[in-house]
């Protein structure tokens, strides 16, 4: 038997399997550890939380969590397929390439020439047309989604290669046949739409150019005929000989004002026919939708699937009604006639609303382009406004001048001004004319936009996304953690002498230190570690026994129990170690009773016999001073539980019990009384009433607080008085951070 004292400085022999029952409760409530921490029935996720349940799960979670991590790395390794990027090479100048002439639009300074090329390949307007072939719609990657314009419009990847003019466009997908043939009838695609495009502006700019040539044609013949009468009633000559005389008129402000009115004038007269030319675009040219894309939005509907789904349900009721009614004359049936006509309506109804569909879906389409080609006529039309303000001031300056002339010299200037306007329309027409002749010249010009050169199907995969397997083991490896995080949070265990308050609303009147349960060997010293952990234990015992008897509404206690919620909470090594407390600090006998009758611990903490006990008291077996038995330490007398041969209800319910608390409370200073928990038995709502109080006991990090909560509920009903709740296994930091300064010894020399 060991001779370590486990309750008190007084030497109270316990025996050796006594202090190994303490030892491996206090163990237990050391090792189940870590439940929530958060205040009260609204704790949320907290920092706090999440560390708690680490430092109480990460035994079981960590192995788990490997093995999971593991197990998704192996799959994505083993299910992420190979995958093959294919890419073609395009150059896209900022610059339209020249032959002879350098173009007043040729060059592209914002780079929205390049970026509208770049969406234009993502488009519907190209993609639609590459969808509807069935090499391309067939490739499992594009075939499973529902929407497959979109798709493919967001997985092309049109990437700058460094800051050249060169662009890759790339598709990526399993099969490295499927990814080239993409990307080829996207380019192939793109190719045909910008030639057309732009093969047709252009010849509808020249056609406008050749129609104001011929108009300006008419106009010198005609000023010709005008000045060669006018001329010839003045003078009576050749007006175009007297022209090539010298002329006094022909010189001065008035001839360079001209000059530059003609050029205004054939400047703006070409931007007016590009601009023609691009309302003509706008106005004429109605896109098509493709087919494909059409199909693809009437598949999405959801108003034509229930429509269709009604339909299908109607024919099936049809043909159900062909089976019921004769089959020779079903067709004249009432019946039949009316399901025939409602399955008409029904696909009229289909009919009216796919073409709906359509027609919203060509206004779209021809919405996007007309609104790229409305930019680009904006801009023109912003410039033309700007060349017919420079002209109408010129043509100011030049009426301005002509008048000045014709105030000093009269009349007769007014041949040589109509000879001014022949030789400005011949300018203009001059000057249109050499601008067909450039826009046909650099007609044959390089394209801005060439293929360099068409994707070729790769031979080797892309690198393995690395990434995915990372992210798979990650969430693998976390996943048990997570999951424990979500059940701490959900069993909100009590951690803190906060948290108890706030589930059960009493007072915390002590925290108990965990007692080591490690052994020594006989005869050897006690470790010193655990020396003082055994002072933490004794202190804390006093410190909850000192509140109890100076607290002013426990004035004149005598009967005391000591019960939880539920079972491996501390409640008897808290009983037993107060019972021996108040002994010694009133120097007058102090009895404990177990009355956990159901599971007994009393008697082995004392290395008693079980019975006689209190059962054996209760059903008259043996009497009170039979079955009281008094320890080695004189002041503490212990009742143990005893045998059971009834019910503990019927034990309890016999009317006994109320005069043994009398009878003891007559004979002791204390009676401290071990009850089962209040969550397992109902009896023990009998000993706290009986009690003049009761101490409801907690332990850390393995207390529920719906549990706890629900016995303080269960006691405060049953009428019994409450001294407040206590909190078992508080660690041994906290109690050094508050003796680090007033430690004494317990046996001093």
């Amino acid at each position: 038997m060991d001779e370590l004292s486990v309750i008190g400085s007084q030497s109270v022999p316990v025996p050796r399997s006594a202090r190994e029952a303490v030892g491996s409760t206090l163990t237990l409530m050391r090792t189940e550890g870590g439940g929530r921490a958060g205040a009260g029935r609204r704790q949320g996720f907290t920092a706090e939380l999440v560390l708690r349940t680490i430092s109480h799960w990460w035994k079981v979670a960590l192995p788990i969590g490997v093995i999971l991590g593991c197990a998704a790395g192996a799959v994505v390794w083993y299910s992420v397929p190979p995958r093959y990027s294919a890419s073609a090479w395009l150059q896209i100048s900022g610059s339209t390439p020249m032959v002879a002439f350098n173009l007043p639009d040729s060059q592209d300074r914002t780079g929205g020439f390049v970026q509208t090329q770049i969406e234009l390949m993502k488009s519907p307007i190209v993609l639609a047309p590459v969808l509807s072939k069935p090499e391309v719609a067939q490739v499992p990657e594009i075939a499973r989604e529902p929407d497959k314009v979109r798709w493919l419009g967001q997985s092309l990847i049109v990437r700058q290669v460094g800051r050249s003019d060169l662009y890759t466009v790339s598709f990526v997908c399993s099969d490295p046949t499927d990814s080239a043939a993409v990307v080829n009838e996207v380019v192939e695609t793109y190719f045909r739409h910008h030639e057309t495009r732009d093969s047709a502006r252009v010849n509808t700019t020249l056609r406008l150019l050749e129609e104001e040539k011929t108009l300006r044609e008419g106009e010198v013949t005609r000023l010709q005929e005008r000045v060669r009468e006018l001329t010839k009633e003045a003078t009576g000559r050749d007006p175009f000989a007297v022209m090539q005389q010298p002329d006094p008129f022909r010189q001065g402000p008035l001839v360079d004002l001209q000059r530059r009115l003609a050029d205004a004038q054939v400047d703006r007269q070409v931007l007016l026919a590009e601009v023609k030319a691009l309302e003509e675009l706008l106005l004429k040219q109605v896109p098509s939708v493709p087919q494909t894309l059409i199909e693809q939005e009437l598949e999405r509907s959801e108003e034509l699937r229930v429509k269709r789904e009604s339909l299908v349900l109607a024919r099936l009721q049809l043909e159900e009604l062909k089976k019921v009614l004769d089959e020779q004359h079903y067709q004249d049936h009432p019946q039949y006639k009316k399901k025939v006509t409602e399955i008409q309506e029904r696909e009229s109804v289909l009919e009216s609303a796919k073409a709906a569909i359509r027609q919203q879906l060509s206004g779209d389409v021809a919405k996007t382009m007309a609104m790229r080609r409305a930019d680009l006529l904006a801009e023109r039309r912003q410039q033309l406004e700007a060349m017919q303000i420079r002209e109408d001031l010129l043509r100011a300056q030049v009426d301005k001048e002509r008048q000045g002339v014709l105030a000093g010299t009269g009349n007769l200037l007014t041949a040589h001004f109509k000879r001014a306007e022949l030789e400005q329309a011949q300018r203009v027409l001059d000057l249109i004319t050499s601008r067909l002749a450039q826009i046909r010249t650099e007609q044959n010009a390089p394209s801005r936009v060439s293929k360099l050169r068409g994707a070729e199907p790769p031979t080797a995969p892309l690198p393995f996304p690395y990434y995915i397997l990372v992210f798979a083991s990650a969430c693998g490896l976390c996943l048990p953690m997570g999951v424990a995080v979500l059940w701490e949070r959900m069993v909100r265990r009590i951690s803190e002498p906060r948290h108890l308050e706030s589930e059960t609303q009493l007072a915390v009147v002590g925290e108990v230190a965990p007692l080591p349960s490690r052994r020594r060997r006989a005869g050897s010293a006690l470790p010193i570690r655990v020396a003082e952990d055994i002072d933490l234990f004794e202190e804390s015992v006093d410190t909850l026994r000192t509140s109890l008897l100076l607290a002013e509404e426990l004035k004149g206690m005598r009967v005391l129990t000591v019960t939880s919620a539920v079972s491996h909470e501390g409640k008897t090594s808290v009983a037993v170690s107060l019972a021996v407390s108040l002994a010694r600090a009133s120097g007058q006998p102090t009895l404990l009773i177990d009355g956990d009758m159901r599971s007994p611990d009393v008697h082995k903490l004392f290395e008693v016999s079980l019975e006689p006990g209190l059962a054996e008291v209760l059903d008259g077996r043996a009497s009170l001073d039979e079955a009281i038995v008094t320890t080695r330490s004189s002041s503490v007398h212990v009742l143990a539980a005893g045998k059971l041969s009834t019910s503990p209800h019927q034990l309890l319910g016999n009317g006994k019990i109320g005069s043994l608390i009398q009878e003891v409370r007559a004979r002791y200073r204390y009676v401290v009384i071990d009850t089962p928990p209040v969550l397992v038995a109902a009896e023990a709502l009998l000993f706290t009433k009986m009690a003049d109080t009761c101490l409801l006991c907690a332990m850390r990090n393995v207390t529920r607080g719906d549990q706890v909560r629900k016995a303080c509920d269960r006691v405060l009903a049953s009428g019994s008085r409450v001294a407040g709740a206590v909190l078992n296994g508080v660690p041994r930091g906290r109690y050094e951070y508050r003796r680090r300064s007033y430690h004494y010894p317990r046996n001093p020399a």
